[in-house]
């Protein structure tokens, strides 16, 4: 056999020897009406020479010597020229089994090449899902690919190439899938440019925006207190600087901490204290610590002290400051009263 010195016809060739009657059949052969297969063997020599303006070649040859039975000729026009020429296990003519299918030995010998295309389109799906976090359109992709590798063989074997049929209406169906493949092949890899990509999970807050807004109030808080605590000693020494006041303010102190120390010395006022403030509703552990300690003796000289005489010990220290304002010079409001008094402001506290 001489060396090959031009390529076989494609699976078209009774397509391709149509003439064509339009120039859009002339650009589109497959828009071109297809010749009757029935032909024989040397008139579908001579009109291929014909067509390609030239002597065949002893490749070109062999393709049309095993072109003489319907069968194969079925089998040309489904799966192309490929295992005719080169299978040599798979050159006779394929037979219909009982179901229906026809070449089977063809369709293996074809394989390959329709697997390699769809690996390849998966290839290049696999590269533009990468990163950006489209990986997931992965499986889906993969899936429709052997969907549509799975229907592509089931169309081969369930062919019948029009037994019966009218003769000149007969499927190119090798050149239809391969069209069919190459457009799906397009689409899919479209499809897999136009995927969305996840989207990105929000970022962790960090410790700075979780705290901000709290330490942010806890400032403006402790200002607000600041503000009202400076105010409220302003306005402490105002008064304190003022003699009525002041002795008011004293007055109403000694008499406080003398009923103040009436009350705890009295079991019914701390038996009505202790029933109010520790019940299961009442104050936390803290409070009642401070209440123990606060309902607990006087302490020093009146823990001897009843009651009476420590009402009477707090009218004479009331009496003898009466009397030391009454005895000072310059009237009511002398020059030495700020420094006498000023003794008894850790009283107010």
């Amino acid at each position: 056999m001489t060396p090959r010195t031009h390529p076989l016809r494609p699976q078209n060739l009774f397509l391709s020897l149509s003439p064509p009657h339009s120039l859009l059949s002339r650009l589109f052969p497959l828009l071109r009406e297809p010749v009757d297969i029935r032909l024989s063997t040397e008139l579908l020599a001579q009109a291929w020479a014909s067509s390609v303006a030239r002597p065949l070649t002893d490749d070109e040859l062999a393709l049309a010597s095993r072109l003489q039975t319907l069968d194969a000729r079925l089998a040309y026009i489904a799966y192309g020229a490929a295992p005719l020429v080169q299978c040599a296990w798979c050159r006779p003519p394929g037979t219909a089994s009982a179901a229906g299918l026809l070449g089977t030995d063809y369709l293996a010998a074809i394989a390959p090449g329709v697997a390699v295309a769809y690996l390849a389109a998966l290839a290049g799906c696999g590269l533009l899902l990468s990163g950006n976090g489209r990986e997931r359109w992965r499986k889906w992709v993969v899936l429709a690919a052997l969907a549509a590798a799975v229907m592509e063989v089931w169309m081969r074997l369930t062919w019948d190439g029009a037994r019966g049929g009218v003769a000149r209406n007969v499927t190119m169906l090798h050149s239809q899938l391969h069209l069919l493949r190459t457009l799906f092949s397009a689409a899919l890899l479209l499809l897999s440019y136009c995927l969305p990509a996840a989207p990105l999970p929000p970022p962790a807050p960090s410790t700075s925006s979780l705290l901000g807004p709290a330490l942010a109030s806890v400032t403006q808080q402790t200002e607000a207190v600041l503000h009202r605590l400076r105010a409220l000693s302003v306005q402490r020494m105002a008064v304190l600087h003022h003699d009525a006041y002041r002795e008011k303010i004293m007055r109403f102190w000694t008499v406080a901490s003398a009923e103040s120390a009436l009350a705890r010395q009295d079991p019914a006022v701390r038996q009505l204290v202790e029933e109010q403030l520790r019940g299961e509703a009442g104050a936390s552990e803290t409070f009642r610590a401070w209440l123990d300690g606060a309902m607990g003796p006087v302490g020093g000289a009146e823990e001897e002290k009843g009651p009476q005489q420590v009402a009477r010990d707090a009218g004479d220290a009331g009496r003898e400051g009466a009397q030391r304002r009454g005895s000072r010079p310059g009237g009511e409001d002398g020059p030495g009263s700020g420094e006498e008094d000023e003794g008894k402001v850790p009283l107010v506290a």
